[in-house]
């Protein structure tokens, strides 16, 4: 996965890992097509939201 490649080159900072999850899901968010898009990312971002609450 990317971030373990990532930090197979520099490890994060407690700092930085706990904001992860939450620029993960902005970037998400980001990408997804407005409106009911046929790819299904807005309910997968969604879907991710719920299980980091």
């Amino acid at each position: 996965m990317f971030l373990d490649g990532y930090q197979s080159e520099r490890r994060m900072t407690a700092a930085e890992a706990s904001w992860w999850d939450a620029l993960v899901f902005w970037y998400s968010l980001m990408l997804t097509p407005a409106g009911d898009g046929p790819t299904g990312w807005g309910q997968a971002a969604l879907d991710q939201l719920g299980e980091l609450s």
